[in-house]
């Protein structure tokens, strides 16, 4: 039987590693990478596919109670399970509303973690679950997958972005702005950030203020001084600087990619 794959998404430090260690001791419980925000979590769900995700009711970005209302739309099956961790009691009509397995309160028990757990085995909709393929290694690096969805957060709200849409990436003065074949997005982010969220080879710092798609490199021009510059396949065929700083590593690179 294969391992049941878990998702702790928890903004506290403490109230998050708690969970992660007395979830580390079921020999039969196997971690996905932890999440600290509502768009983390989201982000998990639907990368690692999760057979059950712990969810913090109070996080920042979208809420654990509406985390669960999108996994209720989006899913085509019964996972993820839903259990909810929260300090305060009062949501229970609302975990029941969302069909939650569970409700954990904090500071955790391990005897109630372990019934939750018990409950988690039983449930009928990990009857097919362990036929899934499982994360290489907890805490490791995500598969990659055509599947794979960014959620971004702008001033209004939320944007859904496929990985292999984004062109590529500039940071101006207030706003990280991304930059597809159809449009231009603007979010609440740092290129840093976002460069660690993606964590693909084919996106690539190539200056301090661009990230690139090097998927969606048109051409590379040599420049002075041992630079470069990219010209970009959006319909603008925006040109991109490479800083020398980077000009090596974009060579290299653009060789693993090519074989």
């Amino acid at each position: 039987m294969r391992p049941i794959r878990a998702l702790v998404a928890e903004d506290e430090w403490v109230a998050r590693e708690e969970l992660v260690y007395l979830l580390r001791r079921a020999p039969d419980i196997e971690l996905c990478p932890p999440a600290t925000t509502g768009s983390e979590a989201l982000e998990g769900i639907w990368r690692w596919h999760p057979h059950v995700v712990f969810l913090d009711i109070h996080m920042p970005g979208p809420s654990g109670m509406e985390i669960a209302q999108e996994v209720m739309r989006q899913r085509t099956g019964d996972l993820p399970l839903v259990v909810f961790i929260t300090a305060y009691d009062t949501y229970a009509v609302d975990a029941f509303a969302v069909e939650a397995v569970d409700y954990l309160l904090k500071p955790y028990d391990e005897e109630r973690l372990r019934q939750t757990l018990e409950r988690i085995r039983r449930h009928p909709a990990l009857a097919d679950a362990h036929t899934g393929e499982a994360p290489s290694a907890a805490y490791g690096m995500p598969p990659q997958s055509s599947g794979i969805r960014l959620w971004l957060h702008q001033s209004e709200g939320w944007v859904v972005l496929p990985p292999a849409q984004i062109c590529f990436a500039e940071r101006t003065d207030r706003y990280v702005e991304v930059h597809t074949m159809s449009e231009v997005v603007r979010v609440r982010t740092t290129l840093h950030e976002l460069e660690e969220r993606l964590a693909s080879p084919v996106f690539f710092r190539c200056h301090k203020s661009f990230l690139v798609n090097l998927e969606q490199v048109r051409e590379v021009q040599p420049w002075v001084n041992g630079a470069y510059t990219l010209i970009m396949a959006d319909p603008a065929r925006t040109t991109v600087p490479v800083s020398r700083t980077f000009a090596k590593e974009l060579r290299q690179r653009l060789r693993q990619l090519a074989r």
